[in-house]
């Protein structure tokens, strides 16, 4: 497995939510990203993304992705179909990859931003260890993957 941009996982995102008729919001975008990341993690040992996550105040958060798509603010993310497969098809996932992002899609598909959101920001999790650790000199830094893989290895043993 080698590591991806999270925009090229993000357009992977964007083309599952197409191909059934959907859509994405980028606060979606950024909580699938983060949780295929960690599955990646607990999974296989290996990040699925090359980009640092950030302890945000409202959660994890990939700085280029949130970039990338925060002038849809909570609207829907607008992409034609043709910058989707140019993107996902210049990414060459492998099929372990796929495998991830596909148990990541058909478990949260139906979840909205919010309630993504809400997922990361419990008691225990990455996000809230970084975030609540010392004082608010911690905002803004960078969650490590090794806790990132630690939480999703657990979490994944008692699934």
């Amino acid at each position: 497995m080698s590591s991806h941009s999270a925009i090229d996982v993000a357009y992977k995102f964007l083309q599952k939510a197409a191909s059934e008729g959907g859509s994405l919001t980028p606060m979606q975008l950024q909580k699938l990203v983060y949780i295929a990341h960690g599955c990646s993690l607990g999974w296989c040992d290996a990040p699925l993304i090359k980009d640092d996550v950030y302890a945000w105040k409202f959660g994890p958060v990939i700085e280029d992705l949130y970039h990338c798509f925060k002038r849809f603010r909570a609207d829907e993310v607008q992409v034609t179909d043709k910058q989707i497969e140019a993107m996902v098809e210049a990414a060459g996932f492998s099929d372990a990859e796929d495998e991830i992002i596909d148990a990541v899609w058909n478990n949260y598909k139906h979840y909205s931003g919010p309630q993504l959101s809400d997922l990361t920001h419990q008691p225990g999790t990455p996000w809230y260890q970084t975030w609540r650790h010392g004082d608010s000199s911690y905002a803004g830094a960078v969650i490590d993957n090794r806790t990132i893989a630690d939480h999703y290895k657990h979490m994944l043993a008692g699934a």
